[in-house]
């Protein structure tokens, strides 16, 4: 899994997570009005979430849908 963050109000930084789908020892998924969270815990003990804004029912469901295959994958 790839993931790109930046700066929430101006592009200050970039950070870049490259994480195997191996090392995911939990994860979870909550949905907010607005906004999502995916929480993700890994064998090192590191924790990571990630934050969706703006987040309409449509998009909330392509977010839930890859949330899904990502666990699935983890699981096989």
């Amino acid at each position: 899994m790839i993931l790109f963050d930046r700066d929430s109000l101006a592009v200050y930084y970039k950070k870049i997570h490259i994480i195997p789908y191996v090392s995911i020892s939990t994860s979870a998924i909550n949905f907010k009005p607005g906004k999502v969270e995916l929480l993700f815990s890994f064998d090192s003990g590191y924790q990571l979430h990630v934050n969706f804004i703006d987040m309409n029912h449509d998009k909330k469901e392509v977010l839930k849908k890859i949330y899904k295959m990502m666990m699935s994958v983890k699981i096989k």
